[in-house]
């Protein structure tokens, strides 16, 4: 018996859309690693961006927002949602909680008391967007930074990091709290370190520990990680170290706990940068970076990642080519190589600061850009593309629930640790009583083991497969329930 396994490795975009122009060319960026654009789980499109109010050049900024239900096609008019009509309001971040409601967090200049920059919210309830709330008092003559990046744990609680300095020290350092109500609790100092930190971005894995990523300023910027079990904090990481700080490492969390980062560095006598990716997993560490820019004679920076539940990754990065212009270069990565490299604008006119929806749904891969119309007066616009996902995503992801439609439910297939050595186990649970046919392939498509075959009552299964006798390489588990198919990926290295 053979099966066939098709695998797209790489998705054509969809058509570009402006969906919005502003005075000052940050807009599009956010913060580095947090989430300026991301999908709920009924298919809408939620945005959000820092865009200059007034006349070019101006110090005042706000906070606007704007969503799809239509998969991009079509978007809301822009709203402002930090309603402040003078201050400097930026670097937005967006999370989206378990019961659908958008909540963005950005950093707003307080002209009152020390003068600084302090961290605001907001949400979208049954009503609009609520008044915007500060979080934040810092005692300090520094301007704070007030980066942040969110997460939300299965409590439906959301974690949030930021940088800024202690009160009366120069040097900012991440904090890290829980947003209750319209509060924080006591924040508490990640790095305590007597360096510059910043850039923070925040992950979360299915058992709720946190994942962080941040840079310090130590000698040029070193990026470094950390994780959080809910109990401490674990010793910093040394992930690598960025010659010119353009754009901090982001990290993500796979549904499989697998940590993706990519960073910005330059090797040693090298002239320019590239883009770096490495991996976490449980049983194999952090991987060797690889270099998945391939950039010879130009740099490449601002990068951001994200995956689908399937464990496909998407990369975006800018790349500046001779002459100072800018475009935007994007791929893939379905678990065994990474698609060509393309060059989604190819304009003479720059652009800038991808940022991409995470994570990845079986609806789109969702971009945005900020795309240069003219250099005096700055005027950029808000670019937007769909892309299309890879194949796997699209045939294996489980259906999204939605309050209009009721889904069909179908078995669910675990395999942890992977990728695994001497062995794995693997969980399956069945949702009705059902003949359970669960082999291994490889990826040929030649069935290596038959591992169930058997009637199963409903409930939950567990099994450990030995690969000692696997050779290295990427294998497929299919199981097959209540006339359902669902297939995994399995990595084994020696």
């Amino acid at each position: 018996m053979s099966i066939i396994l098709i695998t797209l490795l790489f998705s054509y975009p969809d058509s570009a859309r402006v969906i919005g122009r502003m005075y000052y060319y940050g807009g599009a960026s956010g913060s580095w690693g947090n989430t300026i654009i991301a999908r709920d789980k009924l298919h809408r499109i939620h945005f959000v961006y820092s865009k200059k109010i007034g006349l070019p050049y101006a110090d005042s900024s706000e906070i606007y927002y704007r969503y799809s239900t239509d998969n991009g096609n079509t978007w809301s008019l822009e709203e402002n949602i930090s309603r402040t009509g003078r201050a400097l309001s930026a670097a937005p971040c967006l999370v989206i909680d378990n019961q659908n409601v958008p909540h963005c967090f950005w950093k707003q200049y307080v002209p009152d008391g020390a003068g600084v920059y302090e961290l605001f919210h907001c949400k979208k309830d049954t009503t609009g967007w609520t008044i915007p709330t500060r979080l934040t008092y810092q005692n300090t003559t520094t301007n704070a930074t007030n980066y942040s990046s969110a997460v939300v744990d299965s409590l439906n609680c959301i974690r949030l990091v930021w940088d800024a300095p202690p009160d009366n020290f120069q040097q900012p350092e991440i904090w890290y709290s829980v947003l209750t109500d319209t509060s924080l609790t006591i924040p508490y100092n990640v790095t305590n370190s007597p360096y510059e930190t910043g850039g923070p971005c925040l992950g979360i894995d299915t058992l709720d520990y946190l994942h962080l990523s941040y840079d310090e300023l130590i000698a040029g910027y070193q990026e470094f990680y950390k994780k959080y079990d809910n109990v401490n904090w674990y010793p910093p990481y040394y992930l690598a170290w960025q010659l010119n700080g353009e754009g901090a490492a982001v990290l993500r969390v796979d549904t499989k706990n697998r940590i993706h980062c990519i960073l910005s560095h330059r090797l040693p006598n090298a002239t320019q940068d590239d883009i770096f990716y490495l991996c976490y997993t449980d049983t194999g560490g952090w991987s060797y970076p690889i270099n998945i820019s391939e950039t010879p004679m130009t740099s490449a920076w601002y990068a951001d990642i994200a995956c689908d539940s399937f464990g496909n990754l998407y990369v975006a990065w800018q790349e500046r080519l001779p002459g100072y212009t800018d475009d935007i270069y994007y791929r893939t990565f379905n678990g065994v190589e990474w698609s060509p490299i393309m060059n989604l604008t190819n304009d003479p006119n720059w652009s800038g600061y991808p940022r991409l929806s995470h994570p990845v749904t079986r609806n789109g891969v969702d971009l945005v850009w900020s795309h240069e119309v003219s250099f005096n007066p700055q005027v950029y616009d808000v670019v937007y593309m769909r892309l299309q996902p890879i194949a796997s995503a699209i045939n294996i992801e489980e259906p999204e629930t939605s309050k209009t439609a009721v889904q069909t439910p179908i078995p669910k297939l675990f395999i942890f640790p992977n990728p695994c050595r001497t062995q794995t186990t693997i969980r399956y649970s069945l949702t009705a009583p059902t003949k359970v046919s669960l082999q291994l392939y490889d990826i040929s498509g030649r069935l290596v083991k038959t591992l169930v075959d058997e009637e199963k009552k409903p409930g939950n299964y567990s099994l450990t497969l030995n690969t000692k006798t696997l050779c290295s390489g990427v294998y497929f588990l299919s199981l097959e329930a209540d006339n359902k198919r669902i297939i995994e990926r399995l990595v084994v290295i020696k």
